[in-house]
């Protein structure tokens, strides 16, 4: 900028006289400015909403959602050999007598080799007097938590692939093996704990794999099978492949054995009636089948199983053979022409009871006796008969193969239970187990909440009243139009309280009634008011019912209140129903069914979760209004509005600098002018005197 020296001349104090017009000049530009101000202010109001609709939600998921309420408590008399956390829906006691075996996962251990992670695993196969193939298949699998066996999952190596290389790949796979090679020698350990369903190992290698297993030293003396938690339960002996498991609504943690003999001898005796069990079923089912195909079933039982299991696969041959020749004879006499119709299509089309008659017709009088075949003449007669006698042939050899059939797949089901229960009691008998450490029956009951849910709910309705509270404020603040945002030149005339004085008012009613809130607000308060039939017990189905209802006071926006009273009372009867009314997920929209028989439609989620839904779409909105931090100004309403208003404001200042140079122009002639006159002036008095 130029330095401007004004006022020699005429001895007029230039800079203030232009800065006055100026001020002047400025006001349209002065009035954009506070109108900037004032949308900056909302942005940033709605902003500040937005945040506390997030601090509520995420408040919400985490108490609530994420975290959810749990209606009881499970109480453990050992905590330290049984753990015990109850569901919603844990009933009555649970008494854990005895742990004779707590699950283990299955672990295959190698010999130790003169190899490091670098070594290729085809130099292991050159070091064993082998050659790795060039194709190799490796695939690897193990049983998942129910204990049955995944499925294999290929392991792809080939002759560059190291030890490495290949640890890495099978903890990179969904085999469900976790595997290293530490000093020279590889282990594997499947992820679930527990032994296969059948018996059969927990872990298996197929392919090439058991060839690359054994160069790496891992052979059945190398491995450890994995074994089931052994406890008896409620006077029950049982088993699971897990430590952690779930039972009557107990989320269950087995720590430790105890009193093992005795777990273990119930375990013994319940194999045995289950083997016991299996064995009649078998014996039964051969005895019943024996009427059937005569077999004249003697020896033992597995003698027995043989000879029927021959017998019914005989059968099975001799009954597809007929079947096969049914089939044929019934597609040649199906294509026999009856007076220009092919017989099957003609019969085909005939009703049910046109069929039965035909069945029953001894011969061609018969028909006469039913209208639907009355027309028929002998011809038509013969070929349909045909038709019908071997059609019912077919379907007669074709339901006598499929019994043959069950037959055989219920017979092998029964003897394959019956080996497994019988292999079971004698892995059972081999490593029998006694009593190293006694100690009392472990007990597990579950109490009610009632007194947790309730501070969980105040605390709720306490954060909840006072989001309300806040926005219904914003929504009712005092306009004072006489406080507009204050100019530059305006602050400079003020201190800081005054300036801050000001603004409070200046910023006071921003949001006053606000469409985006207000309508906000109405629908939050609609929610209170839902019924959701999908909770299991509808007495409990509004949150009415349960003592939550909305202030009186119509003006507070639609803060909660709580019948402490009633809600303690609902939760005592049944806490379940309470936190499926507060939390549960449902649907939007969904049909539910009442215990009448009747239909409804509504909304099935919790309170908690409308009132997320609620607030992410008035998040919504107000980002189409004020948008986001990470949002362009053509991104939303206000942004526009604040371009528009920049794009003015700078063609303001271009108009302003105008007008200024202006200003000085004419001031400067004026300067110039009357510095001439002085001259003259000055020159004529000099001839004078």
């Amino acid at each position: 900028m130029s330095m401007r020296i004004g006022g020699l001349a005429s001895g007029m104090d230039i800079d203030s006289i232009v800065e006055k017009l100026m001020v002047a000049e400025r006001m349209p530009m002065d009035k954009l400015e506070q109108q900037k101000q004032i949308y900056e202010w909302q942005r940033d109001a709605y902003r500040d909403v937005n945040k506390k609709m997030t601090t509520l939600d995420t408040y919400i998921a985490d108490n609530f959602i994420l975290k959810s309420l749990n209606t009881k408590t499970a109480t453990s008399s050992n905590s330290d050999l049984v753990a015990a956390v109850a569901t919603g829906s844990a009933s009555g006691s649970l008494s854990i007598e005895s742990v004779s075996q707590l699950a283990e996962a299955e672990r295959w251990v190698g010999t130790q080799k003169n190899a490091t992670s670098s070594t290729k695993v085809s130099d292991l196969f050159t070091a064993s007097g082998k050659t790795m193939p060039t194709t190799f298949t490796f695939t690897l699998s193990s049983i998942d938590m129910q204990g049955n066996l995944g499925k294999p999952v290929s392991i792809g190596i080939d002759t560059n692939t190291t030890i490495g290389e290949l640890i890495t790949k099978i903890n990179g796979s969904n085999a469900g093996v976790s595997a290293i090679f530490e000093s020279g020698k590889l282990s594997l350990t499947a992820k679930n704990t527990g032994r296969e369903a059948n018996g059969n190992p927990a872990i298996v290698a197929n392919g090439n794999g058991q060839d690359l297993l054994a160069v790496l030293g891992i052979t059945d003396s190398g491995k450890t099978k994995g074994k089931n938690a052994i406890f008896q339960v409620n006077g029950i002996a049982t088993e699971r492949t897990t430590n952690v498991f779930s039972m009557n609504g107990y989320n269950i943690t087995l720590k430790s054995v105890f009193n093992e003999g005795t777990a273990y001898a119930n375990t013994v005796t319940a194999a045995e009636e289950s083997e016991k069990f299996a064995e009649e079923n078998l014996k039964n089912a051969l005895g019943n089948l024996d009427k059937i195909y005569n077999v004249g079933l003697t020896g033992s039982l597995g003698d027995q199983f043989a000879a029927m299991k021959a017998e019914i696969t005989t059968k099975i041959g001799e009954l597809q053979t007929k079947v096969d020749m049914a089939e044929a004879t019934l597609t040649s006499v199906r294509n026999v022409e009856v007076e220009g119709e092919i017989a099957g299509e003609l019969y085909d089309q005939l009703s049910v009871e046109a069929k039965t008659a035909l069945g029953e017709a001894k011969n061609y009088d018969d028909l006469t006796k039913n209208p639907a075949l009355a027309s028929l003449n002998a011809t038509n007669f013969d070929a349909l008969k045909d038709v019908h006698t071997n059609t019912v042939a077919l379907e007669d050899e074709t339901k006598l193969l499929s019994d043959a059939k069950m037959d055989k797949a219920s017979l092998e089901t029964m003897e394959a239970n019956y080996r497994n229960a019988e292999k079971a009691l004698e892995d059972l008998k081999k490593n029998p187990i006694e009593t190293k450490v006694e100690a009392a029956a472990v007990t597990l009951t579950s109490s009610t909440n009632t007194d947790e849910i309730m501070n969980k709910v105040k605390e709720f309705v306490a954060t909840y009243n006072g989001f309300i509270k806040d926005l219904t404020d914003q929504t009712k603040q005092p306009k004072y139009r006489d406080f507009k945002p204050l100019t530059a030149l305006q602050k400079k005339e003020m201190d800081e309280k005054e300036i801050e004085q000001w603004e409070e008012r200046a910023k006071s009613g921003l949001l006053k009634n606000d469409s985006i809130i207000t309508s906000g607000l109405s629908s939050l308060r609609g929610l209170v008011y839902q019924t959701n039939h999908a909770v299991t017990n509808q007495k409990y189905n509004a949150l009415y019912t349960i003592g939550i209802g909305t202030s009186k006071d119509y003006m507070s926006g639609g803060t909660l209140e709580i019948d402490e009273t009633k809600l303690r009372k609902a939760l005592e009867e049944d806490p379940d129903a309470v936190v499926q009314l507060l939390t549960m997920s449902g649907e939007k929209s969904a049909t539910v069914t009442k215990a009448d028989g009747t239909t409804v439609q509504g909304d099935t989620r919790g309170f908690m979760r409308k009132i997320r839904d609620e607030m992410d779409a008035i998040e919504k909105k107000i980002d189409e209004r004020a948008g986001r931090g990470s949002m362009t100004e053509t991104q939303y309403t206000l942004g526009k509005y604040l371009r528009n208003v920049n794009q003015s404001l700078d063609a303001w200042k271009n108009k302003l600098t105008s007008i200024e140079d202006r200003y000085w122009k004419q001031f400067g002639a004026m300067e110039a002018m009357i510095n001439k006159a002085n001259s003259q002036s000055a020159s004529l008095m000099s001839q004078y005197y």
